[in-house]
């Protein structure tokens, strides 16, 4: 891949990180034109990208789907060599089913790069299929069944020779947070407190190589404690709940870092102050999110969800 191609593709990735995805597509669009002598796998890493913005970013599912074809249509023209290529085009168009609610499509999607896994690209990657197949499971709201695959794709992770800083640590404690949400979602809180805590020991046990990589392990940090918080307001530990919920903002509510999930996590500090007869301190972290967030331009769907949670919080506020 083309090394100009792929300083754009870092800046456009920590621009969507930001809150700032139309800056992010822009910056792409004006981007890529200036290169010479793109080749065919430029081209599908553009579209990949693009495609991936478009479903993850802007959940604009018709674009998304565009790119996608382009992706799948010049994939035949790649290098035999190009098994990572061919596994995310697999994966792209298995999250495309998943978003379209295609699950039984999604599912076989998923199952035949699994089969391709099995056979071309080793233990590690097999991983995320599995994986994948769990978050099929997760939306058809079988939850007991997605537990069961992400635990199963975390053991395939965890039994693997990673080499890579992706695969030794950045899908070891998506995987390890994935699981305890999901006990979150069963009204388990006590088996998402085992699972998130478990995520903190392996982060904190991580010796990043780069000042890149330093950043991602204390983002990551930052989300698994403010969702360890969350669990522990489920628990009504309201003082333990309280200390994580503030470490995590003061971790991720800054520019590199996970600001959108600070939100989120402003959210739940909210939530426990109104139930801990702190609403004034709850009114001005929600004041200050809806300020925010009218200048941040951040993902949609996640934006939306913020905004639903501060009206619901300030009809809470005013009716106590």
């Amino acid at each position: 891949i083309n090394p100009q191609l792929v300083k754009v593709f870092e800046k456009f990735n920590q621009l969507q990180s930001d809150g700032k995805g139309k800056l992010a597509i822009e910056h792409l669009n004006s981007s890529y034109p200036k290169q010479e002598h793109l080749q065919v796998i430029d081209l599908w890493y553009i579209y990949w990208n693009k495609s991936m913005y478009y479903l993850n970013y802007e959940h604009d599912l018709q674009n998304a789907d565009l790119y996608a074809d382009s992706a799948e249509y010049i994939l035949p023209q790649l290098n035999k060599k190009n098994a990572d290529e061919y596994v995310k085009t697999l994966f792209l168009r298995g999250d495309l089913f998943l978003a379209e609610k295609r699950y039984n499509e999604a599912f076989e999607q998923y199952y035949e790069g699994k089969a391709y896994a099995i056979k071309n690209i080793g233990q590690c990657r097999l991983s995320n299929f599995t994986y994948k197949l769990g978050n099929v499971k997760l939306k058809q709201n079988k939850l007991g069944e997605a537990i069961t695959y992400y635990k199963q794709a975390l053991q395939e992770n965890q039994d693997c020779d990673a080499e890579t800083f992706e695969y030794r640590f950045i899908y070891v404690q998506s995987k390890m947070n994935t699981i305890a949400m999901v006990y979150e979602m069963m009204y388990k809180p006590d088996s998402a407190i085992i699972y998130y805590q478990k995520a903190i020991n392996f982060i904190n046990q991580e010796k990043p190589a780069n000042l890149k990589d330093s950043v991602f392990k204390e983002r990551a940090y930052g989300v698994v404690l403010g969702n360890l918080g969350g669990a522990y307001k489920m628990t009504k530990n309201y003082k333990e709940a309280e200390r994580l919920l503030l470490k995590s903002i003061a971790i991720n509510d800054r520019p590199n870092y996970e600001y959108q999930d600070a939100m989120t996590v402003k959210i739940k500090l909210a939530d426990l102050y109104l139930k801990t007869n702190r609403a004034e301190l709850c009114y001005r972290i929600v004041n200050k999110l809806l300020k925010d967030l009218n200048n941040t331009d951040g993902n949609d769907e996640q934006q939306n969800a913020v905004k639903l949670s501060c009206y619901k919080l300030l009809k809470d506020y005013y009716i106590q």
